[in-house]
């Protein structure tokens, strides 16, 4: 992003972008809505590669985010085989979107990929999202996904700007203590065992991490200016030189041979 050194709204520059993937995407669309929700007046320059153009609109980007759409998106052929959602879903908590989400995340996989783990790919991703409803208000969580088929590849990104990991769990008495720790380290924290901020049951960002190790799929996570990768059995954490408010993931799972 630049600034208008006359004082004007600072730019969000996308022109030079040729590629989005889904949490790139998910994130900008984030940082949009944070920043216009404290009056942040933000322009942003759309793309001018036509394919990064066209996953854009494809996956309702514009409308979603509130972003003015090219005209040349009208242009675009249809596409004969689908391998993304087509949307970015709002995770609205009036609605059923934990059912609507599996649905249509199954119907994605079994379309593309028979070799996936669907029902535990299903599981883990219901229960993140009734973890961002739970925790988020109106117009704040978002969920999509994307299947690459010349990897085998799906990669499911999801996110809030809301109060964000540290906030979350330091607002509890046995965690007050995370408030003078950095982002990174209250990451590594809720991944510990037993450790939630829910007054209710549920996996916890523990048992995510074990559902999503044991089909050998990768967790990447960011909350503020911190950031976690899971692959495997190596975790690496640390802090990022930017931040956003909230929480976002990135889940990636790979058909196995």
């Amino acid at each position: 992003m630049r600034a208008n050194p006359y004082g004007k709204s600072p730019t969000l520059d996308l022109s030079r972008i040729d590629f989005f993937e889904p949490f790139g995407t998910v994130y900008i669309g984030l940082f949009l809505r944070y920043h216009r929700s404290r009056a942040h007046l933000i322009a942003v320059n759309s793309p001018t590669n036509s394919r990064a153009l066209s996953y854009l609109s494809r996956v309702k980007f514009f409308d979603r985010f509130n972003v003015p759409e090219p005209d040349t998106t009208r242009d675009f052929p249809s596409i004969g085989r689908w391998t993304s959602l087509n949307d970015i879903i709002e995770l609205d908590p009036d609605r059923n979107t934990a059912e609507d989400v599996e649905a249509k995340l199954r119907s994605l996989v079994i379309a593309n990929s028979p070799r996936l783990p669907v029902g535990a790919i299903c599981e883990i991703v219901v229960e993140l999202v009734d973890n961002f409803v739970q925790h988020a208000k109106r117009g704040r969580a978002v969920l999509t996904a994307q299947y690459y088929p010349q990897t085998e590849k799906l990669v499911v990104a999801l996110g809030d700007w809301g109060i964000g990991i540290k906030q979350s769990l330091a607002a509890l008495e046995k965690y007050g203590d995370l408030a003078s720790r950095t982002d990174a380290e209250c990451i590594v924290k809720a991944f510990e065992p037993l450790v939630t901020s829910k007054h209710e049951g549920g996996m916890g960002l523990y048992n995510v991490r074990e559902a999503t190790q044991a089909v050998g799929g990768t967790l990447r996570i960011t909350s503020g200016d911190g950031f976690m990768t899971i692959v495997g059995d190596r975790m690496l954490h640390g802090n990022m030189r930017s931040a956003l408010s909230g929480v976002q993931i990135e889940l990636e799972f790979k058909a196995k041979v």
